[in-house]
């Protein structure tokens, strides 16, 4: 009989801890909003975490010497929608439209293609050509700036290995201060730091909530997908190079913007 009763004591103790255990596994899911909610939340997490480096490294704004504006959004003129810059510097070397990606994994892709590979051990992720996206961030930025401006685009990878990459500025973490130091043939003085602080700071707006920047982008897709420029709203039309057939926009050469044939059978990123 004392062994029947010692084992059910051990039986009431395993099962009073499995109990407690999801007790508290159900209360972290409750804080944590639920398993959904959780995963869904990662991926912003590792976007923001990986702009709060960039930010560090860019560090705070010293007037007449460098102006930093972080999740930099404004409007586009000439489409009404809103764009999304991660991060501007403004220093003696020039206007940085900084870009960020913290993709982990092996990184391929090159100038031209609308779309770059993510490549983990077990699956392959695109992703679109984050050259092109800076591109359209310049462009329309350049409609609240004197023309001239001394804008440079720069792409940061925080993780992630883009040996494979032969871009330029295209970079890694490590590599940014460098490139914001680097001599491109233009000098900036105080007074023209803070004339162009002040007009990139004069286009941002604050009207604009997280839910309608994504609409806008939303919007964006399915104009390239009925081949309407998101650069500019033109059409775009069927063109003949030397490399085959492509959709280009109609006011060219004022606008250069251009969509691969086979992005008609896929969704635009």
């Amino acid at each position: 009989m004392g062994f029947v009763f010692a084992m059910i004591a051990v039986i009431a103790v395993i099962a009073v801890g499995i109990v407690v255990y999801e007790m508290l596994g159900s209360s972290k899911k409750e804080k944590s909003g639920g398993t959904r909610q959780w995963g869904r939340s990662t991926a912003e997490t590792k976007g923001e975490r990986g702009e709060a480096e960039v930010a560090r490294i860019l560090g705070r704004t010293i007037e007449g010497e460098r102006i930093v504006f972080n999740n930099f959004t404004f409007r586009d003129k000439k489409t009404g929608m809103s764009r999304q810059i991660d991060h501007i510097l403004i220093n003696h070397r020039g206007i940085f439209i900084v870009e960020t990606k913290n993709y982990s994994g092996k990184i391929f892709g090159q100038e031209n293609e609308r779309e770059w590979r993510q490549v983990l051990r077990s699956e392959t992720n695109t992703f679109y050509n984050p050259v092109k996206q800076n591109l359209t961030h310049m462009i329309a930025l350049k409609q609240y700036l004197p023309s001239g401006a001394p804008l440079v685009s720069l792409i940061v990878f925080v993780r992630g290995d883009i040996s494979s990459i032969r871009v330029e500025n295209v970079i890694p973490l490590s590599g940014l201060r460098r490139e914001f130091d680097r001599d491109r043939g233009v000098y900036l003085n105080g007074e023209e730091i803070s004339m162009y602080g002040s007009r990139i700071r004069d286009a941002r707006a604050t009207d604009i909530s997280k839910e309608q920047h994504i609409e806008d982008i939303q919007k964006m897709q399915e104009n390239v997908r009925n081949n309407i420029c998101p650069r500019c709203g033109a059409k775009l039309k069927l063109r003949h190079g030397k490399y085959g057939d492509f959709y280009g926009c109609s006011r060219y050469p004022k606008c250069s913007f251009t969509k691969d044939i086979k992005d008609n059978n896929r969704k635009a990123g």
